[in-house]
């Protein structure tokens, strides 16, 4: 059951940081916060530098998110009621 909870938090921090990419780039642009060109760059244009915000964003947004719904789940009495059968569906 571990295996598929965390598989599918990774694929809901890649979606999330897949989404907010491009949106990103496209601030980059509008702050100019690029990788000019130079001498000792390989790319002939400038590149934004803030993807990697946008893959922080997505961690902590799928950190908190998660958290954020244990907490919840776990002080509902449904859920809690429930557990021990839901979790006789995984090996």
């Amino acid at each position: 059951m571990m295996v598929i909870l965390y598989g599918l938090i990774f694929v809901e921090s890649l979606v999330i940081s897949a989404v907010i990419i491009p949106l990103m780039m496209r601030l980059a642009i509008r702050w100019n916060v690029l990788d000019e060109v130079g001498e000792r760059k390989v790319h002939r244009t400038a590149k934004p530098l803030l993807g990697g915000v946008a893959i922080l964003i997505g961690f902590f947004v799928t950190v908190i998110g998660n958290v954020a719904a244990f907490s919840v789940c776990s002080r509902s009495e449904w859920f809690v009621a429930r557990l021990p059968a839901l979790l006789r569906f995984y090996p």
